[in-house]
């Protein structure tokens, strides 16, 4: 069968994640097109060399984080500045049509109006198919969407400095520092079922709730009798204090600075001068074995079944973290609601070298986490995250 045209398909740089890049290229070639696939972490330039290479179709990207997706708006510039007009189709947890309305602003003569928000797998298939039956309708169309997302944009306002001195908040919890391995039950796990199906899963209305419930359900049961998923965590609490921008952590006797975060929610912990605050770090997996079970899907071919399974690691992995701040939460003695949990990687605490710290300090690897080179972890199905026990504490940063 005569192919309908290229794709060149890769997960973008310092992001190892290749599921729904992986989903994407077997429904694409199912439908007839060909698909140079670059893998994952695919530096920026790589992009470019393929689109002068092969002479795409279009180009298709994704990316799970936050701080990675930053890469398809540089991957969107380059080809601009090498005059290479090819449609964008981007996918991922951490991008949404506003994401796309920002890489079509970087078009040099006017807006790009070929950046496709791709929700579902199966939406890429069918803007490609779109884009080739009636190029001009499927752009015109677009450009009204990109269009509408352009003028509902928020002007974001800049951050505030953060004061280096006079701080007023009072040590959040006197506890005693600790550190605590807990192989954690899935049954205490409150599962978060609404962001599994719409967030991990991203089916859309493809399926129907009870559908997913029974595909949930069935997976779940699978993956507890195999022994695939096996969630775990480590906890700590240790003294620290606020200094500007930065979160010093000492040690337990509170002798030697042992580490320091720097995050934007430092200010609401105690400087120095008004005694010793507490910070949590936490590191939570959803099992040492999920990369290679996922893996094994993929080597068979079995793309749906990868998918299905990554997307639940890495909802339990979420869901194991929120049962281990909650843990923390009891403690340090706070509420229920005292407080705020960021990971490496967000607003809060951009930097992903965060990781290696909280790592380091928690010693990962005794409940089976590497790091990797891009300061991420292995299994995928990881997380980590520094607990602020400040009630004033808040999100909006």
């Amino acid at each position: 069968m005569a192919k309908k045209g290229k794709v060149v398909l890769g997960t973008v740089f310092q992001d190892v994640h290749s599921i729904g890049k992986d989903l994407v290229k077997t429904l694409l070639e199912n439908w007839g097109w060909e698909v140079v696939d670059l893998g994952s972490q695919v530096e920026s330039g790589k992009f470019v060399e393929a689109a002068k290479k092969h002479k795409p179709f279009a180009i298709g990207m994704s990316a799970l984080l936050v701080q990675t997706s930053n890469h398809m708006l540089t991957v969107a510039k380059m080809l601009e500045e090498e005059n290479i007009r090819v449609p964008i189709l981007i996918g991922g947890a951490s991008v949404n049509w506003e994401f796309a309305s920002k890489i079509a602003s970087v078009g040099m003569g006017g807006m790009k109006e070929d950046v496709f928000y791709c929700k579902t797998a199966m939406e890429g298939v069918k803007y490609l198919e779109s884009l080739f039956s009636d190029r001009g309708k499927t752009v015109a169309s677009n450009r009204e969407k990109l269009s509408s997302f352009m003028k509902g944009a928020k002007v974001k306002k800049p951050d505030k400095e953060v004061p280096v001195k006079g701080y007023s908040y009072r040590p959040s919890t006197t506890a005693a520092p600790f550190v605590k391995t807990l192989r954690v039950p899935v049954e205490e796990i409150k599962i978060n079922y609404r962001l599994l199906f719409n967030l991990n899963w991203k089916f859309g209305k493809e399926k129907t709730k009870a559908e997913l419930e029974k595909l949930s359900e069935e997976w779940l049961e699978k993956s507890l009798k195999n022994g695939w998923i096996e969630p775990a965590g480590i906890v700590g609490l240790f003294p620290c204090n606020g200094d500007g921008g930065e979160i010093i952590v000492y040690s337990a006797d509170k002798k030697k600075e042992i580490a320091r975060i720097k995050t934007k929610i430092a200010r609401f912990f105690a400087s120095h001068d008004l005694g010793f605050d507490a910070v949590g770090l936490q590191l939570a997996t959803a099992g040492a074995r999920t990369d290679s079970v996922t893996a094994e899907f993929e080597r068979k071919g079995d793309f749906f079944s990868a998918h299905i399974f990554q997307g639940l690691a890495n909802r339990l992995a979420e869901d194991t973290a929120e049962f281990l701040h909650g843990f923390l939460r009891e403690k340090a003695g706070v509420s229920e609601k005292s407080g705020i949990r960021v990971s490496p990687g967000y607003p809060a605490i951009k930097d992903m070298e965060n990781n290696r710290t909280i790592y380091e300090i928690l010693k990962g690897e005794k409940i089976g986490v590497e790091l990797t080179e891009a300061f991420g972890f292995k299994p995928l199905a990881t997380t980590s995250a520094v607990v602020c026990f400040n009630p004033e504490a808040t999100y909006r940063v």
